[in-house]
């Protein structure tokens, strides 16, 4: 602060004059302590006086009480006996009752004496000595007798005579007498006390006016010497005040200028006088004064520790100043000491920029060291940059190619909004002037102040201005002689840089590009580690051995593989030369060979053999390169090899494997095809004949099936071996797959052998085939295929003799036929079928219809059966007969099965939902589905899909079905079941089942085959097999029902023999779903 209109620089504060800290408070606290005194002085008098009286009060009360009551006991008890003796002496004013209230009165008396509870005018009986008490007691016990005698002699007057009356009244006053000695006596000592501690009250009294005087007279001297002292002081201080050389000054809480202290009057503006009594407003600006005020406040309110800085503009610069203020003690008024530090000041700010430019450089290079990649680098050089240099925000631009323009962000601090705004900016400045530019073309370092750039400034500085950036300095970083990218610092301060700080910038920019540097090359040195590494790891982790040699040769190194193979530890091997591999299979003409190819190729590979340590010889495959060194001269060989043992062996197996079938050892497909190509080229040059045999067991999927393919197994071998024994010189047996086997007949001189050799095979296995617990009789089919006649290729005579082997089955079995033409069209017009049925199953051309199931004894509908049907208008007409074998044989029945069970659900669950109940749904399972496991928990699911109850679905199965599948059907029987749907035997009497078989099976009902029915009842032998039928059932707790009846006559028979249900044509052919509601709602 300065009242010079501020221009002079004020002067330091004086330093308050040391004083005598006793003196200091007997001054400040010398009145008070007077008054105290003096107080204290007459609160003793007045508690002297009031326990002087006290006690003289208890005095009295102690003597006075007692002698009253003692008085009064005697008063009333004399004048009790005077009313006596009136009264005995006839005086008729007088009563007995006034002679007994007095000497009541008078024990009363006397019993509050000996009581101690008698009170005098306000005065209360002290304590009796013990004495005293006794006598008293006398008194009491005295008086009692008195009492006692004279209400006798009153009420018998002859009871005592009026001298023992006498007696007892002498006896009584001279103990009364003798208690009031005792309490004079001990009044007189009470008083001789009391005048004794009166004396001694009046003494202390003395003493201690004696002292206050002596502490009057003291205190004066000390008050005056503190006077003095204080005078002195404050001329001290006076003269240290106006000693300074800045100002000093006096301000009261109002802000009025009570005091001006200068040792130059011509530091003030205007004379002292006119500087005194004016307002801080008056001399300061407003913003300025209200500080001071604020300050001064603060101070006084003891809220300010009495520093203030604050800076003040003068002739134009700006200027700081330190103040001291103190509290003037027992006023409203501080001292205000201010001087001028702004030389001082700026120092400091410098030594403080320079000291966060270290922090700032020693920061960055612990940075430097600690990071090991470049982003991690630039990230925490722009944290640092923020949080350390104070810089409002950074960020690191990355060059994208060769110190060229554009940058991309590669790391950023700071305020997220200034910052984005300040890189959209300047990555989008592209002429060649920019900062960015500029720093990268020229590697030197860009500082901008951006308020000096001019009227108009660059496009790029306006969105930086905006948000408050004012400062902007751009350090280029390099990537050895390639320009990296730049360091972009913004401030919001814009001060002049130094050359110190120059310096440290441009040195920061010299350690970030030696950081990049070396970052970039100990990346590179860590992949080329890494690299080495793994080929070391490759190279000791490979199955191919490895030895690298010099030129002699030596092997100088092996891998692990090296050793697994040849047995020779590395140190066994290193130092020798690789000859102590060779096997001795190959000559010297083979290596000299293998030498001269690598010396001028640089390499070679090729397979030889080798002798392990063991002395064991092995077949590898061998690898050998030279080593070059920058001129293009071999310093080693490197040679890897692989040992092929195992696979030489393992081609050898594949081969056999590939040419031969593994169960029986006979020649396959594959190796009979090239066989019969061979034969058929022989054959066409030696213009000769040739014969393909193909052979089928008869059913021998029946024997698998229940037998187990482990025993199926043991009889195709058993099988191979019998054909084996008539298989000719020139012959070729093999095996197809399957139960399928083929014979090559070469050579063959007439078409009539063809069948002589068939003949030979179907008797080779005539004799019964023993095997272990069984006997098995085996016929087979034969179907021939002759060259050239019937075809000119292999594949064509394979697949001919195939077509005549199946018409061999067909014409019953155990026989041979060879092929014609017509077994070509149908083989055709098979092949048709199976395409069109499987675009039907595609199409969904499939659908089901449905025939009642009648109960015969109340003619009702009980169920229905759903039967398959092929909707294609476009086609020719297929019946269920025909198809449904064809996809049995192909494997698609399994897909049409389950969409049966899908559909057949669906549409019960229709029916129930529109109110129509059908009862039971009979849904049909071909064999191929009975070998299925999963049959049970599809129609589960199924079921579940479409909350259908299991009891609703009847499954029916062929009798046949259930012979071919044997025990596997009856498992598969009983999985359904558990299920809870119902079973039945379709086609009964036609699958040759035995009783016992079919007793082991869990069905419910068995479904006469339309072949028995339909002849009834013309054909006896029909109506007893199906009056058997029916009996047979029954007695198995089964119900029956006769499929096919067509007339009333077979219904009657049914009905006579107890048969339970039928279905025909009698009552409903087979309709659609639509068709068999409308029955139902007329059958209703």
């Amino acid at each position: 602060m300065t009242p010079q209109a501020q221009t002079e620089t004020p002067a330091p504060a004086p330093t308050p004059t040391e004083t005598d800290p006793f003196a200091e408070v007997i001054a400040r606290q010398r009145p008070r302590l007077a008054l105290v005194l003096t107080a204290l002085y007459v609160v003793l008098c007045l508690a002297l006086m009031t326990w002087s009286h006290l006690r003289w009060r208890d005095t009295l009360g102690d003597a006075m009480v007692p002698l009253d009551l003692l008085s009064q006991s005697q008063h009333y008890a004399t004048t009790a006996e005077l009313f006596a003796e009136r009264l005995l002496a006839g005086d008729r004013s007088v009563q007995a009752a006034d002679v007994h209230a007095r000497m009541q009165r008078a024990l009363d008396a006397a019993e509050d004496l000996v009581n101690q509870r008698g009170m005098l005018a306000g005065l209360e009986q002290g304590r009796l000595d013990e004495e005293t008490w006794q006598s008293v007691r006398a008194y009491r016990d005295a008086l009692n007798e008195l009492a006692q005698t004279m209400r006798q002699r009153l009420d018998q007057p002859d009871a005592a005579s009026a001298i023992h009356l006498r007696q007892l009244h002498g006896l009584a006053e001279g103990t009364a007498a003798h208690s009031e000695m005792l309490m004079v006596r001990r009044l007189e000592r009470r008083l001789d006390a009391r005048r004794w501690a009166d004396a001694l009250n009046l003494l202390l009294l003395a003493a201690i006016s004696l002292v206050m005087i002596e502490y009057g007279r003291r205190l004066w001297i000390r008050n005056e010497a503190a006077h003095l002292a204080t005078e002195r002081g404050q001329a001290r201080l006076r003269a240290f005040v106006e000693s300074l050389p800045d100002l000093a000054f006096m301000i009261d809480r109002r802000g009025l200028f009570q005091e001006v202290y200068a040792s130059n009057p011509q530091l003030l503006a205007a004379p002292r006088a006119q500087v005194l009594g004016r307002h801080l407003h008056e001399i300061f600006p407003a913003s300025v004064a209200i500080g001071f005020l604020q300050v001064i406040h603060g101070v006084l309110d003891g809220r300010s520790d009495g520093r203030h800085d604050y800076d003040l503009e003068i002739d134009g610069r700006a200027r700081r100043f330190e103040a001291r203020i103190s509290r003037v003690a027992h006023s409203d008024q501080v001292v205000w000491v201010s001087w001028d530090v702004t030389d001082r000041y700026l120092a400091e700010q410098r030594v403080l920029e320079l000291s966060r430019l270290y922090n700032l450089i020693s920061h960055v290079n612990q940075a430097i060291a600690r990071e090991r990649t470049v982003e991690d680098l630039m990230a925490q050089i722009c944290r640092i940059a923020v949080d350390i240099g104070r810089f409002r925000c950074a960020w690191m631009g990355a060059a994208e190619g060769a110190g060229n323009v554009p940058l991309q962000v590669l790391a950023h601090a700071g305020d997220v909004q200034a910052g984005k705004a300040a890189v959209q900016a300047l990555l989008q400045e592209a002429s060649p002037g920019g900062p960015l530019q500029l720093a990268l073309s020229e590697n030197t370092m860009q500082v901008l102040d951006l308020r000096l750039l001019g009227d108009t400034p660059p496009a790029w500085a306006a969105p930086l201005l905006a948000h408050g950036l004012q400062t902007l300095i751009v350090l280029p970083v390099w990537r050895g002689d390639v320009g990296f990218g730049t360091l972009v610092l913004h401030g919001d301060e814009a001060d002049a840089m130094s050359a110190i700080e120059r310096a440290l910038f441009e040195e920061m920019a010299r350690d970030l590009t030696h950081a990049v540097t070396r970052i970039e090359h100990e990346a590179q040195r860590q992949v080329m580690i890494e690299r080495l590494r793994l080929h070391a790891a490759a190279l000791d982790s490979t199955r191919d051995g490895m030895m690298i040699t010099d030129l002699v040769p030596r092997i100088v190194a092996v891998n692990r593989a090296f050793t697994e193979i040849t047995g020779y530890s590395p140190e066994e091997a290193i130092g020798r030369q690789p000859r102590m591999l060779q096997s001795g299979r190959q000559d010297e003409a083979f290596y000299d060979k293998l030498w001269r190819t690598l010396m001028r190729e640089g390499q070679w590979q090729g397979e030889f053999r080798a002798r392990r340590k063991s002395g064991e010889v092995y077949s590898q495959w061998f690898s050998v390169g030279s080593v070059r060194n920058e001129y293009g001269e071999p310093t080693h060989f490197v040679g890897t090899f692989t040992d092929i043992t195992r696979l030489k062996e393992a081609e050898q197996q594949l081969h056999h494997l590939a040419h031969f079938d593994a169960l029986t050892e006979l020649p396959n497909r594959m190796f009979i095809r090239s066989r019969l190509e061979h034969a058929l080229e022989s054959a066409t040059r030696r213009q000769t004949r040739v014969a393909v045999l193909v052979l089928d067991l008869d059913n021998f999927k029946r024997i698998n099936d229940s037998l187990g393919h482990a025993l199926g197994d043991s009889l195709l071998r058993a099988v191979a071996e019998r054909l084996k024994g008539c298989q000719g010189a020139t012959d070729t047996l093999g095996r197809l797959g399957g139960d399928e086997f083929v014979v090559m007949l070469e050579d063959l001189a007439a078409p009539a052998d063809a069948a002589t050799r068939a003949r030979a095979l179907l008797d080779a296995l005539a004799p019964a085939l023993e095997l272990p617990g069984h006997e098995f009789y085996v016929q087979g089919s034969v179907g021939i295929s002759l060259f050239p006649e019937d075809a000119r290729s292999a594949d064509d005579l394979l697949r001919n003799a195939d077509a005549a082997m199946y018409q061999a089955k067909q014409g019953g079995r155990n026989d041979y036929r060879y092929y014609t033409e017509t077994l070509t069209v149908s083989a055709h017009r098979r092949l048709a079928l199976d395409t069109r049925l499987r675009q039907a199953l595609e199409q969904q051309a499939f659908e089901l219809w449905y025939q009642p199931q009648i109960e015969l004894a109340t003619g009702r509908m009980i169920g229905l059966e759903a039967l398959v049907r092929l909707r294609q208008p476009d086609l020719p007409a297929l019946s269920p007969a025909e198809f449904i074998p064809a996809l049995e044989e192909s494997g698609q029945i399994l897909e049409l099965g389950r969409w049966v069970q899908q559909e057949a659900c669906r549409q019960m669950r229709a029916w129930l939902d529109a109110g129509l109940d059908f009862g039971c749904v009979a849904i049909n399972v071909s064999a191929v589905e009975v070998r299925r496991a999963d049959l049970g928990q599809t129609l589960k699911q199924t079921l579940g899909e479409h909350g259908i109850a299991p009891q609703r679905l009847e499954v029916e199965i062929t009798e046949s079905a259930l012979m071919e599948h044997g025990e596997h059907a009856q498992a598969f029987l009983r999985a359904l079941d558990d299920l809870g749907v119902h079973l039945a035997i379709d086609d009964f009497g036609t699958g040759y089942s035995s009783l016992a078989y079919l007793k082991r099976m869990p069905v419910d009902k068995l479904k006469i085959d339309r072949a028995f029915i339909k002849d009834i009842p013309q054909d006896n032998d029909d109506m007893q097999l199906s009056a058997a039928i029916i009996a047979m059932a029954h007695n198995m707790g089964l119900t029956v029902l006769a499929e096919g009846v067509e007339t009333e006559a077979q219904v009657a028979f049914l009905r006579s023999h107890g048969c339970e249900a039928c279905q025909g044509f009698l009552y409903a052919r087979p309709m659609p779903a639509s068709e068999i509601e409308r029955l139902h709602l007329r059958r209703a």
